[in-house]
Order: C-alpha cells, then structure tokens, then sequence
C-alpha cells in the first residue's frame, strides 16, 4: 500500500484552481508540491552539467557547428491547428537559410518536410540537445517554456489556449525579461527570427533546476 501520495502542482488559471472538482482532488494527496510558489522552482530531467556543449550537440544533431539553427515546436502535436501551421513555418523558416531542427510531438500527425537543412523529430526533443540551438520558435507550455530558458534559448513564444495552462500569462514574463518575443501568429513569429531575444536575460528565468529539492521534498514524507 503506499504510504504517502504527493502531487507536484504546477500553477494553474486562478478559475481552475478555483474549481470544486480541481480542489476535491487534491485532498486526495498527503502532501502537494507547488514548485512555482514554494521555492522549489521547475523541475526539469537534465542538470546543467548534463547539458552538450553548442559543438557536441551540433554533431549529434548532424549540423555544422557554424550554422544558424532554429528549434521549432508547437507543443506535443495534438492541437488541433498543428498539423496545418508547422509545414508552414517549416516552409517559411527556409527561406531563411536556417537549419531547422522540428520537435513535431508524438501526437502531431500532419505532413513531415524532410530535406537537408531539416531535422524532424517525432518525438520530444531532448533537453541536454537544447544548446545547439541559437533560438527557438515555440508554444508556450510549461516543460518547452522552462527548458529553452534553461538552456539559454531566445525564444519567439507562440502561446496556444488550454482550459488549466496559461501560457500568454508565462510568455509574457520572457518577453518582460527580454528573453524571447511574443507572436499572435505564426506569420509574426517567423518574422521576430532577427531579433528574437537575450541568452543572459533567460538565465534570469530560470536559472536551476528544482528537481532535487522536490526529490528532497518527496523523501522528507518518509522521515519523522
């Protein structure tokens, strides 16, 4: 039988956290982690140390060092929109002269443009890759968000709507920061490419990662 059940909670909409049904399933939980509030911070799944160099990763990904490469991603690939603005952008970007590395998602089930300066992935893109990267287009979900800023990847934000997730609301703290660029559309998101934001401004976001204090956290439940 298990002992002690914790929840790691990340914020979510003030009217979601409101919800009767929301605040029923917590009690449900012996202790409950909120990592944006409690001073744990984001939990991410690579240390800093864990991370490849701009050139390791380069050649992992296949990419000459000396290029300019963009991380494009719109998510997990289950919006509803996905399947239609990603070979678009892809499209768009190349004309750029950009070596495209496509985080798609397992969900995403839309055409695949494959081509020399492209580099499709189906599944995630692995955080430890991410400073390969010279900036970024992307969603503005919880795990991308942290992740890029952690790397230090400027980013243009493309936030899409959840009923739970704010993302505008997460975004617009980067774009605060000076950290990336906030797009309404794909169109403008491909052209904010020249200037898209400041490497030292994302280490102001996020600038450790949270996953040993919640580890130590998690273990505290077991020792009186």
């Amino acid at each position: 039988m298990v002992q002690t059940r914790v929840l790691v909670a990340r914020r979510v909409r003030e009217d979601f956290a409101a919800n009767d049904g929301y605040r029923s399933m917590l009690s449900f939980y012996q202790k409950v982690i909120h990592p944006d509030a409690s001073g744990v911070g984001p939990i991410m799944i690579r240390e800093k140390e864990e991370l490849h160099t701009r050139k390791r990763a380069r050649t992992a990904l296949g990419i000459p060092v000396e290029a300019t490469v963009l991380y494009l991603s719109l998510g997990g690939g289950g919006d509803v929109n996905a399947a239609d603005l990603l070979p678009k952008m892809v499209r768009a970007l190349l004309e750029k002269d950009f070596y495209i590395v496509v985080g798609a998602g397992p969900l995403y089930q839309g055409e695949e443009i494959r081509g020399d300066k492209i580099r499709w992935m189906t599944r995630y893109v692995p955080l430890e890759l991410m400073q390969g990267f010279d900036l970024a287009i992307s969603a503005g979900g919880y795990n991308s968000f942290h992740e890029l800023m952690y790397a230090q990847v400027p980013t243009i934000f493309f936030p899409q709507s959840r009923i739970a997730d704010d993302q505008k609301e997460r975004v617009m703290r980067a774009v605060k920061a000076g950290a990336g660029k906030y797009a309404s559309n794909w169109q403008e998101a491909v052209s904010m490419t020249d200037h898209p934001g400041s490497r030292m401004a994302c280490s102001s976001l996020v600038e450790s990662n949270g996953a040993k204090r919640a580890a130590i956290e998690i273990l505290s439940t077991h020792i009186s």
